[in-house]
């Protein structure tokens, strides 16, 4: 996933944070994609690697984004606090139905988070759970 909102740093030219500017808007959509173009993404179920090769991409349409006074820091910089118009592009992946039991899903991504100029970032995810039998009984 990468998202972009023009009160980011990378967008310090943009005098008007809401309004919609066709130039740049067409800059903030391409923080937003560019990014995903070069994201690495492992995946593995019960520790067997899935085919990723196919997944599917969404780039939301713009919406607002709010940063407070007291954003948290040392991910990104989330720039200065106030609200802007944002747009991000992601990555979905979606499993086929899995047998009734626990289940281990590990990610590991490694992507440019706040745009194509933000340092890469690598990200690691392990979710165990799932009683899938409980789901499937009722």
């Amino acid at each position: 996933m990468s998202s972009c909102w023009l009160n980011n740093p990378e967008f310090e030219k943009v005098s008007n944070k809401l309004a919609p500017n066709p130039e740049a808007d067409e800059a903030l959509k391409r923080c937003a994609v560019d990014p995903q173009d070069f994201n690495i993404s492992v995946v593995k179920v019960d520790g067997k690697p899935v085919d990723i090769t196919n997944l599917n991409r969404a780039t939301t349409s713009f919406y607002n984004v709010t940063v407070p006074p007291n954003a948290v820091k040392g991910l990104f910089d989330f720039g200065p606090a106030g609200t802007s118009r944002g747009i991000t592009d992601a990555y979905t992946l979606f499993l086929p139905p899995l047998p009734a039991g626990k289940h281990v899903i590990e990610f590991r991504v490694t992507d440019h988070l706040a745009g194509p100029t933000s340092e890469l970032i690598k990200r690691d995810g392990k979710y165990t759970g799932g009683q899938l039998e409980d789901a499937v009984k009722k």
